[in-house]
C-alpha cells in the first residue's frame, strides 16, 4: 500500500485539523454560549408547541402552504381569466384562452384519475 500511495509513513494533518477544519473553526469562534443557549431553547419551545397544538409554531414554514391554492381555486381563477380575455381581439388572447382550456381539461382529468371506485357495500360495516 505504501508503494501505491494509499498508506503513508507519516500523517500530513493533525487530529485537531481533521476534526475541526479551518473553514469550520471560524464558525465555532463566532457563536457565543448565550447564542447557542437561545437557539436550543427556541428549538425546544417550538417542539413543545408542536406537541400541544399539533403543528409547529414557525410561521415561515406555513406561509408557503397556506398560499398554495386548491384545485377548485385554480379552476375558478382560470375561468375568471377566460371571461376577461374573451372580449379581447388579440392573437395572444386566443392563445391564452386555448392554454386555459387545456389547463382546465387536464386538471379535471387529474381529479377524475385520482378517484377511487366504491361500492355501496363499502359504506356499511359488518357486525
Amino acid at each position: 500500500l505504501q508503494m501505491t500511495g494509499a498508506l503513508q509513513k507519516g500523517n500530513r494533518m493533525t487530529i485537531e485539523s481533521l476534526l475541526n477544519p479551518d473553514s469550520e473553526r471560524s464558525m465555532l469562534d463566532d457563536s457565543t454560549d448565550q447564542a447557542i443557549f437561545e437557539a436550543v431553547m427556541h428549538s425546544r419551545e417550538a417542539h413543545e408547541n408542536s406537541e400541544i397544538y399539533g403543528s409547529d409554531d414557525d410561521k415561515d414554514d406555513d406561509a408557503f402552504l397556506s398560499a398554495f391554492p386548491s384545485r377548485r381555486e385554480a379552476l375558478e381563477a382560470a375561468a375568471t381569466m377566460q371571461k376577461f380575455i374573451s372580449e379581447m381581439d388579440d392573437p395572444f388572447a386566443r392563445k391564452l384562452e386555448s392554454l386555459l382550456e387545456i389547463f382546465g381539461r387536464e386538471t379535471q382529468f387529474e381529479a377524475t384519475c385520482s378517484m377511487v371506485n366504491a361500492s355501496i357495500t363499502d359504506f356499511f360495516h359488518k357486525k
